[in-house]
């Protein structure tokens, strides 16, 4: 069992290895993308929603590490905790949201395209 870890996400961040994508009303995201996977450190940080989406092609799966998230999926809503694993298929809709507590979560995904994702509501403050 991995007992600690530790590296310099700066680093990997000034190698180009991996990049931030932030202002989002919920938190932000820490991307290493090599075109046929992703993998996305996610970070919720503030009282809000994502969107509710779908994705026609992308496959991914959700991996709570810290706190406490709400998740939306096909209209089945549910908390997550830590060591909890979801698998969203293509067509499956799905939100998250915060929960009063900081969260982070994986995103492993099949790949990443910005028109693979179909937006049926916009994120929101709570």
């Amino acid at each position: 069992m991995l007992k600690s870890c530790s590296f310099d996400i700066q680093q990997l961040l000034d190698a180009g290895r991996l990049s931030i994508h932030g202002n989002h009303k919920w938190g932000y995201e820490v991307w290493c993308y090599n075109g046929d996977q992703c993998l996305k450190i996610m970070v919720v940080d503030k009282p809000a929603k994502s969107s509710l989406m779908y994705h026609p092609e992308k496959v991914e799966t959700f991996v709570m590490l810290q706190g406490r998230l709400l998740f939306e999926h096909e209209e089945t809503e549910k908390t997550l905790y830590p060591g909890d694993v979801v698998t969203i298929y293509p067509g499956e809709t799905h939100r998250f949201q915060w929960a009063g507590e900081n969260v982070v979560f994986l995103e492993v995904s099949s790949h990443h395209e910005d028109d693979d994702v179909v937006k049926l509501e916009e994120s929101g403050w709570l």
